[in-house]
């Protein structure tokens, strides 16, 4: 059996009594629910804000790996899978 909104709040008003305590408990729970949506979304920025700085700097320690010919790793432009090479005194033409 589904409750709708309105007898919701009559059962709520049967239940505390008065109206003016229902419209306490109502503007407590909306006032409530406004601070966790609010707070969702806060964290919500604040962990985007850090992941791209992560990846800021994950690119950065990333790229001079990538681009250093004499590195001992480098990064397989195809699918940046790691592999080590090994340095020979030859040159290639």
């Amino acid at each position: 059996m589904e409750l709708s909104s309105s007898q919701f709040f009559w059962h709520v008003k049967i239940i505390f009594g008065s109206l003016g305590f229902e419209f306490m408990l109502w503007m407590t729970v909306c006032h409530d629910m406004w601070i966790l949506i609010n707070v969702c979304i806060l964290v919500l920025a604040m962990v985007s804000a850090a992941g791209s700085e992560l990846l800021d700097v994950l690119r950065e320690i990333i790229q001079p790996l990538d681009d250093d010919p004499f590195s001992e790793v480098h990064f397989d432009t195809r699918g940046n899978i790691p592999t080590k090479t090994i340095q020979t005194g030859m040159t290639r033409t």
